[in-house]
């Protein structure tokens, strides 16, 4: 793949007076890198390798592309060669403060920071002819700039005062934040040739598209935060917030958020006993709610979009129109959450172990509800509509130990559980959303009573294996064939789970899950004299992935095919999971269903590190001014462990949540291994 680069600097002041203390930070970074899709479902580099004949060369002896003679697929590295897509960036984040102390108590504090992007797009596809499928005769430009600006602007007061026993901190301030962003893009085609002095925008006489936006918001909150803590064993925070947001109309543009937490350090009373056993025990309770804004800008507005082009005596005219309903009611989604804990330190602090649980509602959900279809309007309109519950637990300990002399061994581990379900979603009870579209549709739903995004679709019952199969199954019903008038013997079954007697959408049903039942890690630290040894395991556990990829290597006789099509039925008792090939697919056998789905539980070493650290008797005898050296080898993502096909289990979320855990021929995490120097003077 071709590289990136970045560059950055980061500079630091702080000046301290007795009363003022100001300062700034400053990183700026610069990147350029291309960029190819991975979740385009045609275009994706993975999915082109995948349907390539292997036995045919990239290129010829003369060093040309070469095509596909026995296939209709891309030749990906001539794909990869004509995408000249350049990404470059510049930005700069830092923050400048000043702090004034009156009292030894009292200080107020200013703080601005800022995230300024700029984002420049060149992309030019040339004038190629490597097949009749794939070629492109008018050479194109497309260019891209954007600026992106985040203004947060803090300003706070703080007491902070010992009374005897009694520690009190109390902060109250405002913050405001500013975003702002552009863009203008544009495209042309018809440049006379390939040559680089020729791709540019102006070098193509026809203009394709010209196109721009501007986009702002602005969040004002009021807080307030007080800290208390008696003789370190009772302890209270309390929180509240009042948040202000431009993205929701004057009727409901404030809203209040407060929180609440309590530890009993029970370690710390008169009556628990002095012992190296427990050192110490800490019950712990919260309840707080906070917001969510993130439903883009002027949802309740009646916006005007243009390019609305319309029929005016029988002529093309440009036009404006609204595309979407206003809603002046729309308001902050809400996030209530509750949590119990117990913290504990055995053993001298020796061994740490941590236990809690959350239950998390999400109420006034944020969505966008199809418009009514007689509406003439095209685009989903926001609503607060619907509630998800997440709960579980967290689990956490780690065991230090030095059973010899200049001997240390520590290792912690983690684990969290998660249930996620759909409490409800708008007014209307048979209201879903579809999402995670691909070849055949949608992949996922999301419903009341299920979890976010969950994989919907047929459940199959393994092959037809003879023509008597087929028969009686297309006797259980009077209406038509049980699925297909040509469904033939080595097609797949699916179930029939309203017992009409056919295969229909009323058929379908959720048939996997994304989420995992839980995640973990863990780690292992070994020290001995100078030299060290840390490893870091990562893991879920439990969750579904669909192998969407396996519409072209499967299913798809005009490509290349998985070496799995090789089990494939061939006659009765040869295969009860690969169906039999065919170019027409007669049976729908490709339709979403479990076929695709597996399991995506992994283990992955995460991180292994083996370091050595010269004595600093040795680097003395040396000289050179040298304080400290340390050899290192290092190594991520060494090795996964997994029964998932695909190129990685680790899929993730694709644009939104209602799209996760859908393989699109998914990069997989790269092997990196370093080998380094640390010297300090």
């Amino acid at each position: 793949m071709r590289a990136s680069s970045c560059d950055g600097y980061t500079q630091t002041l702080t000046v301290d007076t007795t009363l003022l203390t100001v300062g700034e930070n400053l990183t700026f970074e610069r990147r350029t890198r291309s960029t190819i899709s991975e979740s385009d479902n045609v275009r994706n580099l993975l999915i082109q390798t995948l349907q390539v004949d292997p036995t045919v060369p990239a290129r010829d002896s003369a060093g040309n592309f070469t095509a596909q003679p026995r296939t209709n697929a891309n030749n990906p590295l001539a794909a990869l060669d004509f995408r000249n897509n350049e990404y470059n960036e510049n930005r700069l984040v830092g923050n400048v403060f000043a702090e004034l102390s009156f009292l030894p108590s009292l200080r107020v504090r200013s703080q601005l920071g800022f995230d300024l992007r700029n984002g420049n797009t060149y992309a030019f596809t040339p004038e190629y002819d490597i097949s009749p499928s794939f070629r492109n005769v008018s050479p194109s430009t497309t260019q891209y700039s954007d600026f992106q600006s985040s203004l947060i602007w803090d300003n706070t007061l703080t007491f902070d005062k010992a009374f005897g026993s009694h520690d009190v901190e109390a902060v109250g301030g405002t913050t405001i934040e500013t975003n702002y962003y552009r863009f203008i893009n544009a495209t042309t085609q018809g440049q006379p040739g390939n040559d680089p002095s020729l791709r540019y925008l102006g070098a193509g006489p026809e203009v394709v598209n010209i196109g721009g936006s501007l986009a702002e918001s602005n969040l004002l909150s009021f807080f307030g935060r007080l800290n208390y803590n008696f003789s370190d064993r009772y302890l209270l925070t309390a929180v509240a917030r009042y948040d202000g947001s431009s993205r929701f109309g004057a009727n409901n543009r404030f809203a209040f958020f407060p929180s609440v937490s309590a530890a009993w350090r029970i370690s710390e009373e008169p009556f628990f006993p002095d012992t190296e056993l427990v050192t110490n025990l800490k019950l712990r309770a919260g309840w707080g709610q906070n917001g969510n804004q993130r439903i883009g800008d002027y949802p309740f507005a009646a916006t005007i979009a243009g390019n609305q082009d319309y029929a005016l005596n029988g002529q093309l005219a440009p036009g404006s129109a609204p595309l979407q309903s206003p809603n002046p009611n729309v308001k902050w989604e809400e996030t209530t959450q509750t949590d119990v804990g117990l913290d504990a330190a055995l053993f001298g602090d020796r061994l740490n172990l941590s236990a809690g649980f959350y239950n998390k509602v999400t109420s006034d959900l944020l969505v966008y509800l199809p418009p009514i279809p007689t509406s003439g309007l095209v685009s989903a309109s926001p609503e607060n509509a619907g509630e998800i519950r997440n709960r579980g637990w967290e689990f956490s300990a780690d065991y230090s130990v030095t059973p010899a002399e200049d001997l240390t061994v520590r290792v912690g581990g983690n684990l969290t559980t998660l249930s996620n379900e759909v409490v409800s979603l708008a007014q209307s009870t048979d209201f879903v959303i579809n999402s995670g579209n691909y070849r055949n549709g949608s992949i996922t739903r999301t419903e009341p009573g299920h979890p976010v995004g969950a994989f919907y679709g047929y459940k199959t019952d393994g092959l037809f294996q003879t023509p008597e199969e087929v028969a009686n199954a297309n006797e259980l019903s009077d209406e038509g064939p049980y699925q297909s008038a040509d469904t033939a013997p080595g097609d797949i079954r699916f179930e029939d789970l309203n017992g009409d007697g056919q295969i229909t959408q009323a058929d379908q049903t959720f048939i996997g899950n994304p989420t995992p039942d839980f995640t973990y890690g863990f780690n292992l630290d070994v020290e001995y004299k100078g030299v060290s040894l840390s490893t870091l395991f990562q893991g879920v556990q439990g969750n579904d992935l669909f192998a969407a990829y396996k519409f072209y290597t499967v299913f798809n006789t005009a490509f290349n095919m998985s070496e799995a099509v090789k089990n494939r039925w061939t006659g009765p008792g040869t295969s009860t999971r690969m169906p039999r090939l065919t170019s027409s697919d007669p049976n729908q056998n490709s339709r979403i269903s479990d076929f695709y789905v597996e399991d995506g539980s992994y283990l992955r070493l995460k991180n292994v590190r083996l370091g050595y650290s010269v004595p600093s008797r040795l680097l003395s005898s040396l000289g050179a001014g040298l304080d400290r050296a340390r050899l290192y080898v290092s190594a991520k993502n060494l090795f996964t462990l997994t029964g998932y096909d695909g190129y990685t289990p680790e899929i993730g979320v694709n644009n939104s949540t209602l799209d996760r855990g859908i393989d699109r021929a998914t990069y997989p995490q790269p092997r990196v291994y370093t080998v380094g120097i640390n010297l300090g003077f």
